[in-house]
């Protein structure tokens, strides 16, 4: 009896630890095979976008191919997330990138058929061609970010939170460094269309490890299959309500997305239209940019967090915005003006890892594991909804105004209504809230230690009575055997 409590004791042990391990590896693999997907969509959309920017030379079209690709992901995020709290999420990942290939195949073979070098023929049906595949592209996005949302916080030990998110901004940022070099290399030596293959061959690499692992379920409360996706959603917009504070950070995170939406709409053409830029030095500010990125997961992916997650993410806000402004004040007669240009974003952008891994631990904190999915679509949907309309307005209000000068002003404009939105509402106290589910978290994984600890001790003296009882029941037998011999 004592054995089979021990033998199960050790089993359950063993096979809690063992399984919490394994899944991590997994996701390690998954996370790995998808920075060679990342790396084929940077070089592929460096290329797209600076063919957009030297054959159109248009604020508006420039607007337009991301209204393009976000508009339809704004549209779709709603229901995907419910739809990747339901499905089984490997499946829904594999379909999501297959059909994300098969769209960039379709645009290769276009741009192979269709496009020659220095000609202007067929420009419409190439550009129409590439919006369509930047939408179809972007419903795609829509699956596949709440799936990857759901993903940390459940094959993700709870103390490596923080840290993971900062490696994946760390990851991220050094494979877009690596995007823009690759992409205006590749343009140069072999032309948009073969360039195109790299994002197809790179997700053959990263679907080969999303084959191999096991991605867990995730443990209901009730059974999400019976509910009607507009429930599912309705239920996320409730999980939000309920925190004090979320909702008025979404509309905060809501107004700062507009107003900074126009530098990364406006900025090749910003490069290449006011500063005389070429595509080598348009690579040199996205670089110097994305280097900005590595500094702050860098610093995310070695430090546990702040204390008062919010009010940091806000602080690195006021930082971005005030970078933005400054974009103006870069004299365009200077020869070294995209090196000044690239590490004041650099600066300026140093702050985002800080507030969006603070944002995302936060999240990950208080929401719960089972309706992460759905409430990441509520939070995507509101926090991004406005950008369409920004993208559009930027090309638009670029047409008759100055890159340098709209992005004084919507710094200058970002700057005020965040901190209205912010001082002025809940959000204010949502680091209490924030602190006090961290601290009960804390408190249940301690406990949980302890717990284990006396299993362990438990399992120590029951193999101490056992391997006892097994010394005298021999010591007896030694003795019955002497016993029988003398006999």
């Amino acid at each position: 009896m004592a054995k089979q409590l021990t033998n199960e004791l050790e089993n359950e042990i063993i096979t809690t630890n063992h399984s919490e391990r394994r899944t991590f590896m997994h996701y390690l693999m998954f996370f790995s095979g998808q920075q060679f997907s990342i790396l084929g969509s940077s070089v592929v959309s460096f290329v797209l976008i600076w063919w957009i920017t030297e054959v159109t030379q248009s604020e508006l079209m420039l607007g337009l191919a991301s209204l393009a690709s976000l508009g339809p992901f704004l549209l779709v995020i709603p229901f995907s997330g419910v739809i990747a709290d339901r499905a089984n999420r490997k499946l829904l990942l594999l379909i999501v990138d297959l059909l994300q290939s098969l769209f960039t195949v379709g645009l290769t073979i276009i741009f192979m058929i269709y496009y020659t070098p220095g000609s202007t023929q067929n420009q419409t049906l190439l550009i129409t061609s590439i919006f369509i595949t930047l939408g179809l592209r972007g419903i795609m996005q829509a699956f596949h970010s709440p799936v990857i949302s759901t993903l940390i916080p459940t094959m993700v030990p709870p103390k490596y939170l923080s840290r993971m998110n900062g490696v994946n901004f760390l990851l991220s940022g050094i494979i877009q460094v690596i995007g823009p070099v690759l992409g205006a290399q590749f343009l140069k030596l072999f032309g948009v269309s073969l360039t195109m293959w790299i994002d197809i061959i790179t997700f053959g690499i990263a679907v080969i490890p999303l084959l191999l692992i096991k991605i867990p379920a995730i443990v209901r409360e009730i059974d999400v299959k019976k509910q009607k996706f507009r429930e599912q959603f309705v239920e996320g917009i409730k999980v939000i309500k309920e925190i004090k504070g979320l909702f008025a950070l979404i509309i905060t995170a809501t107004v700062i997305n507009f107003f900074f939406v126009p530098v990364g709409t406006l900025m090749p053409l910003f490069v290449n239209k006011v500063h005389s830029g070429t595509e080598n030095d348009y690579a040199i500010v996205m670089v110097m940019l994305q280097i900005g990125i590595i500094l702050g997961g860098l610093f995310m992916a070695f430090f546990k967090g702040f204390k008062n997650k919010i009010r940091t993410a806000i602080i690195c806000i006021f930082i971005m915005f005030l970078g933005e402004a400054l974009l103006l004040t870069i004299p365009s007669s200077l020869n070294a003006r995209f090196w000044i240009m690239g590490s004041l974003l650099l600066i300026t952008i140093l702050p985002n890892p800080l507030a969006n891994v603070s944002f995302n631990t936060s999240m990950q904190l208080i929401i719960p594991k089972d309706k992460l999915g759905r409430v990441s679509s509520v939070l995507g949907f509101f926090s991004m909804a406005i950008s369409p309309i920004a993208m559009f307005l930027s090309g638009v209000i670029g047409e008759y105004m100055s890159i340098g000068l709209l992005y004084l002003i919507s710094a200058a404009m970002g700057i005020i209504t965040t901190a209205i939105l912010y001082f002025f509402t809940p959000a204010r106290h949502l680091d209490k809230t924030i602190n006090e589910k961290a601290a009960k978290l804390e408190a249940e994984a301690k406990l949980e230690a302890e717990q284990e600890e006396k299993v362990e001790e438990l399992i120590d003296d029951l193999e101490e009575v056992e391997r006892e009882s097994i010394l005298v029941s021999l010591r007896e037998e030694a003795i019955s055997y002497d016993v029988s011999s003398n006999k």
